[in-house]
């Protein structure tokens, strides 16, 4: 009677709602690939669920889902809105493009890479790993992305305790290619992180550091263009102005309508010369600017 209490139990438990890092913080691209990493796709292509068409046998092939950090390359994303904490088992999942040719999980296509965290963005722990048969890696397992609704291990992805690192929070994920212990490796190609224990921002903090309204420009330095991403707090018109340092405002654009949430616009700097400009984005209530160099 005792088991039987116990099935019924389970379809009732809740599925914690994954949350989204809020932007990329840093990367470098290695060599070999640069799928998804153009500016039209990237950096919004990891700041979304995984691509929900991949499955076991047929990995996601979409840039606008997946991008290859390349041979030796690194991405850092941010959680600073939205700390990931250590809660009762994993705490976060990384997805990888991993498949089972044929559906034989022995022959499965598999493209590690090295996952660290940190509070501050600059003290990092790596958890722990084995370079021979890659346990403790990301890319290990693969993305089951019609299963997303049903929680981890469900949707697949290779899961991280911070139990295991000995840290009650972090606000940044960091992954780093090691494709090249599989021969014929090509990059880690990254189709997401989602955290599944967090921490809300305070709304005290909100109010009284209004500077926590972040921008994000992806690839920066830019020749010649960029993506800009932020976190909008309310819906209303945006005013996106490129200025100078001296001031002088050089590219506008005003008035156009945004949704709240994550949001994109790409940024074409063609015909400015090489050097350093500030973004700066501004709706009701918000504001916020960016350094962005210019490289040609």
């Amino acid at each position: 009677m005792k088991v039987l209490l116990v099935v019924l139990l389970l379809p009732a438990l809740a599925v914690a709602q994954p949350v989204l890092p809020d932007r990329v913080a840093g990367y470098s691209f290695g060599n070999n690939t640069d799928f998804g990493q153009d500016a039209q796709y990237f950096p919004a292509n990891v700041l979304r669920f995984p691509d929900t068409s991949a499955t076991l046998l047929v990995p996601s092939a979409n840039p606008d889902q997946v991008v290859s950090l390349g041979l030796g390359g690194w991405i850092t994303l941010s959680f600073e809105n939205h700390p990931v904490t250590n809660g009762p088992g994993p705490d976060f999942v990384v997805f990888e493009n991993v498949f089972w040719p044929g559906g034989d999980s022995t022959r499965a296509w598999k493209e590690p890479g090295l996952v660290s965290v940190s509070e501050s963005g600059s003290e990092w722990v790596t958890f722990p790993y084995d370079s021979v048969t890659w346990a403790g890696c990301a890319g290990l397992t693969p993305t089951r992305g019609n299963s997303l609704a049903m929680g981890w291990p469900a949707c697949g992805g290779d899961a991280f305790d911070l139990e295991a690192v000995g840290l009650a929070s972090v606000k940044f994920i960091r992954i780093e290619d090691r494709s090249s212990w599989n021969l014929m490796g090509s990059g880690f190609d990254l189709d997401g992180v989602l955290a599944f224990h967090t921490a809300q921002v305070s709304v005290a903090d909100k109010v009284t550091a209004p500077d926590k309204f972040r921008i994000s420009v992806v690839p920066n330095p830019a020749n010649p263009a960029s993506v800009a991403t932020w976190n909008q707090p309310a819906p209303g018109p945006v005013s996106i102005r490129l200025i100078t340092l001296t001031g002088q405002i050089i590219r506008e654009e005003t008035g156009f309508a945004q949704t709240s949430g994550m949001q994109s616009r790409r940024l074409d700097l063609s015909g400015l010369s090489s050097g350093i400009y500030f973004l700066s984005v501004s709706g009701s209530g918000f504001s916020g600017s960016a350094r962005v160099v210019l490289i040609r």
